[in-house]
């Protein structure tokens, strides 16, 4: 169905051409399953986005073969390019708020989705048969909604159902759980399973995460640098990997350490951080139309000196809001106790002067870093602005920072675009530590980066944590990170806690049957047989 033949995409200047994508060969027939797996920045999007005509114009594809039943997809004409994107091949691409129109209704997308391509089209009864394939019962208002008003797995859902709307032979799958909680990457991989087979569609899935090319996808392609490392059936890379890289991918999953941290029982620990009764609302409609809805409610915890507490939980629990509340970069209700002081209570002078104690390293350090500054001066922003009278020791700071987080303090006067997304979560981890605070709260870390910069990622801030005592708040919503990471650990479900205990304790006897659920989940998709 698809023969791709020595595939090269190189992106050229006028200084240099440079080659992304180097000879990548594969082929995938009717209603099969490839996976294009491959740490970040290996080709696998590129190999994907040129498969369907989509490169910028100032990098180029081109193919010995590129064919789509038996149709050349080489120098194919825009118009040509029209009638097969949506209708016999479609994508859904990696971050689903950002592919959606903000300013259109869910059913006005999905409606010109379908029009586009079959103007006579039933669209009305179309689109609610739709919903109810990807399974959003909740059709009536999804329908009626913008994409900012649904959670990130009726996002995903949504650009499912816009993919398959016109039952396209063949479907691409960026990155299609990024960033959701473990239990909707389970309903999502296992939605696009039974899509498949109803619809006899051949899939692609491209990912970093090879746990979810074994649940999905008979074939893997490893990718490297932009060259293929191996071509083979996934069980054969999982139990005999051909290639030393293969061999390290599988190590990250299957010879995962239980801990990388020191799980002491903290008695010996003080208390750093306690909340008590932490609430926050929030007011939607407007002028009498109001309606107060709750996001937190009731919310206490504690913190002990030294320690790392895991909040985990689904999409909208409220695990960021609980972490902004405490930073007092929202209004909330109740008593957020550091060091003996109300923060809540805190005059504006005061916060300010107390504000180096409790950092926070962003979800996105890509949206979160100043585009416009360069490394040195977003991580000595804060020392300069809080302690200026030490100008002297701002330089020797920022080195020994970047130091900390291995990065080379050369790199200081560059600028955020000219990172990896694992360097850019370094810089963002710098930016925190040179406050020197005793408590880091840290917003889903390792949040969409590949298995082995999320590795080094966690290494790095066992070892800080070690070296300088910090607390940390861990929000995740990945099991294996809160693992890795954490001393103590408390399940958040829509907007309070409902279990905390040790790891031990909740990982393998978890008193509530939503934590259970959240470990079986795990435990499934890590295993790679969610679908068996």
């Amino acid at each position: 169905m698809l023969t791709v033949d020595k595939l090269t995409i190189t992106h050229n200047t006028k200084q240099e051409k440079n080659v992304l994508v180097n000879n990548v060969s594969f082929t995938l027939n009717q209603g099969s399953s490839l996976a294009i797996v491959g740490e970040s920045g290996s080709g696998k999007t590129l190999t994907a986005s040129a498969l369907m005509g989509l490169m910028p114009p100032n990098i180029i594809a081109s193919a010995k073969t590129l064919s789509f039943n038996d149709q050349s997809l080489n120098h194919m004409k825009p118009e040509a390019w029209f009638n097969l994107r949506g209708q016999d091949m479609a994508m859904i691409f990696q971050e689903p708020l950002s592919a959606l129109n903000p300013l259109h209704t869910i059913e006005k997308q999905l409606k010109e989705a379908i029009l586009i391509h079959r103007p006579q089209a039933n669209w009305f009864n179309e689109i609610r048969h739709l919903m109810k394939q990807v399974e959003l019962n909740d059709y009536a208002r999804i329908l009626k909604s913008c994409p900012h008003e649904l959670s990130g797995g009726q996002r995903q859902r949504v650009m499912i159902a816009m993919a398959i709307c016109n039952q396209p032979k063949l479907l691409i799958a960026d990155e299609p759980t990024t960033a959701l909680d473990v239990v909707v990457q389970v309903q999502i991989l296992k939605l696009l399973k039974k899509l498949q087979q109803e619809l006899s569609m051949s899939l692609i899935l491209v990912t970093h995460d090879l746990p979810v090319a074994g649940c999905l996808c008979e074939d893997v392609l490893v990718m490297k640098s932009g060259k293929v490392d191996c071509y083979d059936k996934v069980t054969t890379v999982f139990k005999h990997p051909p290639t030393k890289y293969c061999e390290n991918l599988v190590k990250h999953y299957v010879c995962r350490p239980n801990t990388l941290a020191d799980n002491s029982d903290g008695s010996s620990m003080q208390p750093r951080l306690k909340v008590k009764h932490l609430s926050v609302d929030i007011v939607r409609g407007h002028l009498w139309f109001k309606k107060i809805q709750p996001i937190l409610e009731g919310v206490s915890l504690s913190i002990l000196s030294g320690e790392s507490l895991g909040i985990i939980g689904e999409s909208g629990s409220g695990k960021s809001t609980l972490a902004m509340s405490i930073c007092r970069l929202m209004h909330a209700t109740g008593n957020v106790y550091f060091s003996g002081q109300d923060w809540l209570l805190l005059s504006t002078k005061q916060l300010r002067a107390a504000r180096p104690n409790i950092q926070m390293v962003f979800q996105d350090p890509f949206s979160s870093l100043p585009p416009r500054l360069n490394v040195g001066d977003m991580i000595g922003e804060g020392i300069r602005s809080l302690f200026p009278k030490k100008s002297l020791d701002w330089h020797c700071a920022i080195e020994n920072a970047m130091k900390e987080v291995h990065l080379n303090p050369s790199d200081r006067y560059k600028y955020p675009n000219e990172f990896s997304g694992g360097q850019r979560q370094r810089i963002a981890i710098a930016r925190a530590i040179v406050m020197r605070p005793k408590l880091l709260i840290l917003d889903e870390p390792t949040s969409a980066l590949d298995q082995g910069v999320r590795d080094q990622i966690l290494q790095l801030l066992v070892k800080l944590q070690a070296k300088h005592q910090f607390s940390y708040m861990v929000i995740t919503h990945d099991v294996r990170v809160i693992k890795a990471l954490c001393h103590r650990v408390s399940v958040m479900k829509q907007g309070k806690i409902i279990e905390s205990g040790s790891v031990e304790t909740i990982m393998h006897s978890p008193k509530t049957a939503y934590a259970k659920s959240l470990i079986e989940a795990h435990s499934a998709l890590v295993g790679g047989d969610i679908l068996v």
